[in-house]
């Protein structure tokens, strides 16, 4: 990896999301990083966090341009921006989701980036019953039908990887994270799982298929069955022993919602 006096140079796309804010404290903490540069549509001050290696523009992934000035420089790229859920209609949600991220590698290839990092989801292995309990990572991507999220995970990583081998020059990194629960998780209660009764689910799928139908309803799917990872691999090869049981991040992260 090149790296310069100052330290390598990342940018990152969503840094003011879950998975953005809480790399932002990592990146400012990280002797090897010199300078940090954060996309994102909303206003931010990276100043009011005590945060000094980050240069934040305000930008949408739609834009070609302003993703090619943000990664002006830049050794690596973390693509993290992504639409969840909320009154955005399909051609919205697919616009910033999909051609968002293939906006975004192009952008990172034209930077001359050395690396392209994506946060793809455990959703693209789809919610089905026979999933075992502790998959890995071979496990095939079988995606939700009626969850956009899912659908359109499995479908960036297809993208991605096609566009790899025609520039093998960009190293191509996919991590499918889990939910990320906890005290600080941005919008963590929209996916905290509640109770839903079969027919509900039912109705649910039913409704999915009228043209009028909000694509947030597809998050039913989500509940169908349970995707659990084998974590094995990591613990192994990276060293990773969590200090907190998903049973505590959830602990967590309800308390938060009930204080705030």
């Amino acid at each position: 990896m090149a790296s310069t006096r100052s330290g390598l140079t990342v940018a990152v796309t969503g840094p003011t999301g879950t998975f953005g804010f809480a790399l932002m404290a990592l990146l400012e903490a990280d002797a090897q990083v010199g300078t940090v540069t954060g996309i994102a549509r909303r206003r931010f001050d990276a100043a009011a966090h005590g945060w000094t290696k980050m240069r934040y523009r305000r930008g949408d992934v739609r834009d070609p341009a302003a993703l090619e000035q943000a990664f002006a420089g830049a050794d690596v790229v973390v693509h993290l921006a992504f639409h969840l859920a909320g009154r955005a209609g399909r051609e919205t949600i697919r616009a910033i989701n999909v051609e968002g991220t293939m906006n975004a590698f192009a952008a990172a290839t034209a930077a001359g980036a050395e690396r392209f990092v994506y946060a793809s989801s455990v959703a693209a292995y789809g919610f089905d019953s026979d999933n075992p309990v502790g998959m890995t990572e071979d496990w095939p991507t079988r995606p939700a039908e009626h969850l956009f999220y899912a659908r359109e995970k499995a479908e960036i990583e297809r993208l991605l990887q096609d566009a790899a081998t025609v520039h093998p020059q960009v190293g191509l990194y996919l991590l499918r994270p889990p939910i990320v629960l906890g005290p600080h998780a941005v919008g963590a209660k929209s996916f905290v799982p509640s109770p839903l009764e079969p027919v509900a689910r039912r109705l649910a799928r039913l409704a999915l298929a009228l043209p009028v139908a909000p694509p947030s309803l597809g998050w039913v799917e989500a509940l169908a069955a349970p995707v659990i990872m084998d974590t094995s691999k990591a613990r192994r090869e990276l060293g990773f022993n969590p200090r907190r049981s998903g049973l505590q991040a959830l602990r967590a992260t309800l308390a938060s919602q009930r204080a705030g």
